[in-house]
């Protein structure tokens, strides 16, 4: 039996971001592109349906979080589904030095600063940022689809250790049933590539997507 019959819907948003408005932040060549390949890979190969029906390109912070909200309903009112989420874009992170939890922002194409504080303030404080944890993880979980997988090509730098006293408000362990992964280690850089972000190129060439698939059945067919 195929792994892909064991979901009745599957549901995909891919975002890439690659034309940045704002000064301070560097164009990127691949992201779009690595979107459409993704976006691609999961409609012929994966049986996913595209919210949107295309890989979105250049959304704003807040087009993204619009976004993001419109595939949560989306997969709420769906039974059974396997949900995707892949970016390719900026991202940088925040570590809440009174906690040590490490926040993920993905950054809306109207992100801009004009020098190194100001891109701490506005990343810290979410402008032009939207949170992995609290925003797409929180609102995805909370649609509960029968399983979730969230995909982040972007740089995961850390740049600020926000010492504010206040504890985050997210669940640095969301639940059961999702996969997270990354295209680099925390406090490190995403590559874009020369012709393919290498993050992607990775999920293409050795069928990534596949794999994930398998596990993705094995532990929600475990869970109790």
């Amino acid at each position: 039996m195929s792994a892909r019959s064991d979901f009745q819907h599957r549901r995909a948003l891919v975002v890439g971001n690659q034309k940045y408005e704002g000064a301070g932040v560097n164009q990127l060549y691949n992201a779009g592109h690595d979107a459409d390949t993704v976006a691609e890979e999961l409609r012929t190969k994966a049986s996913f349906e595209l919210s949107g029906g295309e890989a979105l390109w250049d959304l704003t912070s807040e087009q993204l979080s619009k976004r993001i909200d419109n595939f949560c309903e989306e997969v709420q009112a769906l039974e059974d589904c396997l949900a995707l989420v892949f970016f390719a874009g900026h991202g940088s992170a925040v570590m809440h030095k009174k906690t040590l939890v490490f926040e993920q922002h993905i950054l809306g194409t109207n992100f801009a600063c004009e020098d190194e504080s100001e891109f701490r303030r506005h990343t810290a404080l979410g402008h032009g940022a939207c949170s992995v944890e609290r925003h797409l993880i929180a609102h995805l979980c909370h649609a509960k689809p029968k399983a979730a997988v969230v995909l982040i090509d972007a740089c995961r730098t850390v740049d600020l250790h926000w010492a504010m006293g206040s504890i985050p408000d997210f669940d640095p362990c969301p639940d059961r049933g999702l996969l997270l992964a990354y295209g680099c280690a925390p406090h490190k850089t995403a590559g874009d590539g020369k012709d393919m972000g290498v993050f992607t190129r990775r999920l293409v060439t050795v069928r990534t997507l596949a794999v994930v698939d398998s596990c993705l059945i094995f532990f929600t067919r475990a869970a109790p």
